[in-house]
């Protein structure tokens, strides 16, 4: 309907990017018609289409599209969506950033992207939300309990970071902005509650250490108790509730293997796809 259809060969688009999506539509504003005047005036430039439509009550034609974009993506915590027009008019969503920084971590689940020990903020604010979080908290809770005022400071330096980093997740996910939202400690977050700064290293350096021990004997146990008969790697991870296969590798199962507690099905092909994972006398006996 809002398209300029004496523009010959150009269709209208919807191009999904990993971090928004943008419509593209031939034309550019109708004459008389400015970007400041979008929410507050409106313009029709198809009149008959627009009356055919309104006619089976598929439009209101009351001028209200820009004002309810803009209101939805209030709503739902998103970014205020951006419009320009330069021979096409295109708009340009964003998703709320809470909401993206839980949809990346899910995507980890399969990979070997580290994903937990990359984050790209002040590892220590993360530390100390880790050690603030006790069962299931709101985020005024969180925040109050680390004596922060600033709402958009604690958002971007600590829960959001921490959030991208699996290291805790929302209660309810699919409604980011519940009132009766939550927050709590994922596995590898309770597994990384314990991280402490050391005299003379940084957080990069003591995270990296806590990554390369040899053996985390708490780990170890979990893993141990959780292996029935032969598993595939991919069993034993997911029956530990964790996501990010290359902690999963370092933390637990190359510990038990190097103690012998653990042994492989085929030893002699270590990647094969069929490869199991089985405890031995040893392991047993922990």
């Amino acid at each position: 309907m809002h398209r300029d259809w004496f523009i010959d060969g150009a269709n209208v688009f919807v191009e999904i990017y990993a971090d928004r999506i943008e419509v593209v539509s031939p034309g550019g504003l109708p004459r008389g018609l400015s970007l400041t005047d979008l929410g507050s005036r409106s313009m029709r430039r198809n009149a008959l289409i627009a009356d055919l439509l309104h006619h089976i009550d598929f439009i209101e034609k009351a001028g209200t599209g820009i004002r309810r974009i803009r209101n939805e993506a209030r709503a739902q915590g998103c970014p205020e969506p951006k419009f320009e027009a330069n021979g096409f008019f295109t708009a340009t969503f964003r998703p709320n950033p809470e909401v993206r920084a839980s949809a990346d971590v899910r995507s980890v689940h399969g990979t070997t992207t580290k994903v937990t020990m990359e984050v790209t903020m002040d590892d220590a604010k993360v530390v100390r939300l880790l050690q603030a979080i006790s069962g299931t908290m709101t985020r005024h809770d969180l925040q109050s309990s680390l004596g922060l005022k600033n709402d958009d400071y604690f958002r971007k330096a600590y829960l959001l970071p921490a959030l991208r980093a699996g290291l805790i997740e929302m209660t309810i996910p699919d409604k980011p902005r519940s009132k009766y939202q939550c927050y709590r400690l994922t596995a590898e977050g309770q597994d990384s509650v314990h991280v402490r700064l050391m005299p003379n290293t940084t957080m990069e350096d003591t995270v990296e250490d806590t990554m390369e021990v040899a053996m985390d004997d708490a780990k170890v146990v979990r893993l141990l108790q959780a292996i029935s008969g032969t598993m595939t790697r991919h069993d034993l991870q997911s029956s530990l509730g964790l996501k990010n296969d290359d902690y999963f590798r370092k933390a637990y199962l190359l510990p038990a293997l190097r103690a012998g507690l653990i042994e492989m099905t085929i030893p002699d092909k270590p990647r094969s796809k069929y490869q199991r994972y089985r405890l031995i006398p040893k392991g047993r006996e922990v």
